[in-house]
């Protein structure tokens, strides 16, 4: 039999550590968002920086001017797909972290009624530039950013991004490293992406990725891949205006975005 004091012990040591899982949590969402909200470059009132790094493998151009930055993640998912949040409730949470521009990317495009609510929504969007998108689900994954109707993820690869170009999308190779779904070296250099997801390489595959843009020369860009809004943590951050999908597309080309640190 356990003594009473024990029993007691035992409680307290069990709610001291849901104390402390649930401050990691606040501290995962609001502690970070406090941070940002403390950052010059994403208020509001002050988008100047002075001139910084790039692409790693571009040197930045010459600069004696500030440079207005726009941030902005163009990877999230809402409950279209497999996200957990709605499309209002992550609007807010972008808003809150002061983004500029984000992509609603779902695995699905207009094929339900949230869907085409969601892509109704995101065009008619005045607080920030919101592209409607989708992320192609076939044996690797592509972000097809600025379309108007859904691409087959059953289609060849270099084909699905030829459809994307066609309706003036961007094509982005999603998580390029990731297990199970690696592209192959000729996939990436081969099939006219725009760009790739450069965040969240594993340290074994650094070299690896370092070698192929040597070769492929891809932009990089940094985005969250966010299924709810405590993962909204990672996002671009682009030198210059984004106001409109062609303003993205200069950017990226330009090697203006890299990620926020």
């Amino acid at each position: 039999m356990v003594p009473k004091q024990s029993r007691y012990d035992i409680k307290f040591y069990k709610l001291l550590f849901l104390m402390l899982i649930t401050g990691l949590i606040w501290l995962e969402n609001e502690g970070v968002l406090a941070k940002l909200d403390s950052t010059s470059f994403i208020t509001p009132q002050n988008h100047f920086l002075p001139s910084s790094a790039v692409h790693p493998f571009v040197p930045p151009a010459p600069s004696q001017t500030p440079k207005y930055i726009s941030i902005g993640d163009l990877h999230l998912h809402t409950t279209c797909s497999d996200g957990r949040n709605e499309y209002d409730i992550l609007l807010k949470q972008a808003m809150k972290m002061r983004y500029d521009f984000i992509a609603i990317t779902d695995h699905h495009f207009d094929d339900t009624p949230i869907c085409r609510e969601n892509i109704r929504k995101c065009k008619a969007e005045t607080r920030l530039l919101c592209i409607p998108g989708m992320e192609i689900t076939g044996r690797v994954h592509v972000l097809a950013i600025g379309i108007t109707y859904s691409i087959n993820e059953k289609l060849p690869l270099k084909q699905q991004v030829e459809e994307i170009h066609k309706q003036g999308g961007l094509a982005i190779a999603a998580h390029p490293f990731a297990q199970g779904r690696r592209y192959s070296e000729e996939e990436l250099i081969q099939s006219g992406f725009d760009a790739m997801e450069c965040g969240g390489i594993n340290p074994q595959d650094w070299q690896t990725f370092v070698d192929l843009q040597k070769k492929a020369h891809l932009p990089c860009v940094y985005n969250s891949d966010a299924h709810n809004v405590f993962q909204m943590l990672a996002f671009n951050r682009c030198e210059g205006k984004v106001n409109s999908l062609e303003d993205l597309k200069q950017a990226i080309q330009e090697n203006r975005c890299n990620r926020w640190e």
